[in-house]
Parts: structure tokens; sequence; C-alpha cells
């Protein structure tokens, strides 16, 4: 039972790492205003509320891939080395955005079990 509870809790540890990492990402290389108009735009078109991109990874590619086209792997480049950076680990770009973030998860949640 305990494994749950801190499973969720590092979890949560992670999505709050997340969504700042996306939040300063798409603010310092797109600008504040633009940062809004994504979030405005994945809400209203894909139904996707900022909270809950931790957990549908895959459409906010997709919401990246309809909004940049090809220079949504751009974004997501600076998002993943930001993410990294928080998390403390090197920054390989060699995966696709959404396992990027997924071996970052697992990571985290790893390191934060050895630590008990």
């Amino acid at each position: 039972m305990t494994y749950v509870r801190n499973s969720s809790i590092e979890d949560a540890q992670f999505n709050t790492l997340l969504l700042e990492a996306i939040d300063r990402s798409l603010a310092d290389s797109l600008g504040e205003e633009v940062r809004n108009v994504v979030y405005l735009y994945l809400k209203a078109v894909l139904f996707l509320k900022k909270e809950d991109i931790p957990k549908e990874l895959v459409a906010f590619h997709a919401g990246l891939i309809k909004l940049f086209g090809s220079s949504a792997t751009l974004v997501e480049d600076v998002i993943v080395k930001e993410l990294f950076s928080k998390i403390g680990v090197k920054f390989s770009a060699k995966d696709t955005f959404v396992n990027l973030v997924e071996k970052a998860r697992t990571y985290f949640v790893l390191s934060k079990k050895k630590k008990e």
C-alpha cells in the first residue's frame, strides 16, 4: 500500500516539474502571449486543460504538431531539455517527445524510491 501512495506523490511531483518545464520553455522560446495562446488552443480545440497535459502527452504532442507543424519538434526539444535539467539528467534527443518524457518520469520515480 505504501508503494502506491509514494508512486502517486512522485508522479504528482514529476507532473509539477513537467508543467513548469513546459511553461518556462514556451514562455522563453515563444513569449508569454504565445504560450497563453497555445494553452487556449489546446483547451478550445483539443479539450486539453493545462493540468491534464502530463496525463495526455500524445494529445499535447498532436496539438503542438497542429499548431507549429514540423517546428513542433524544436519546441518539444526545448521542453525536454528544460525537464531533464530540472531532474538532473543529461539530455539526449534520440527518441520521440512522448518517450523522452516517459523516460524522464521513470528516472525521476525510481531515483526517489532509491532515496527512501
